[in-house]
């Protein structure tokens, strides 16, 4: 069922998806990178996650909302890297630089391997999970107080 907190968890998760995609392309990609869809992408991705998992978590006690902003940030990177390798190793295979599928999938751990250790930044992994437990107090105060 739709809730206030729902939704502005939804969006706030959407905010880090889509803020946090920015400074990897400004903190970590070299000058002149084209990302296309990338920060709107990760801002989906972080939207589904932010109504689906954070507005239902959200509520409780504040110390429990923070820490649910942490794993639902965690898991909001984690399919991002998984899901960024999965795009590369799609456009590579359509060059047909795998000859079976067991290649394609060890391209797709390598390349989400080397962007794992490319956005393994202090600046990066600050502001996203800073701004994941933002979006968990924001889910809290909203579910406690917007009913």
């Amino acid at each position: 069922m739709p809730t206030a907190a729902k939704l502005i968890c939804a969006f706030a998760m959407a905010a880090v998806g889509y803020i946090s995609s920015e400074i990897v392309v400004l903190q970590t990609l070299e000058e002149g990178v084209r990302v296309g869809w990338f920060q709107e992408y990760n801002a989906l991705l972080g939207f589904f996650f932010g109504w689906r998992l954070l507005g239902r978590m959200v509520g409780e006690a504040i110390s429990i909302s923070m820490m649910n902003g942490l794993f639902v940030g965690g898991l909001l990177m984690a399919l991002a890297l998984v899901s960024q390798g999965f795009y590369t190793m799609i456009t590579e295979s359509l060059d047909l630089s795998y000859d079976s599928p067991e290649k394609a999938l060890n391209g797709m751990l390598n390349f989400t391997a080397s962007y794992a250790v490319q956005i393994f930044d202090g600046v990066v992994l600050g502001f996203h999970f800073g701004l994941s437990v933002m979006a968990g107090l924001i889910g809290h105060f909203t579910a406690r107080n917007w009913r």
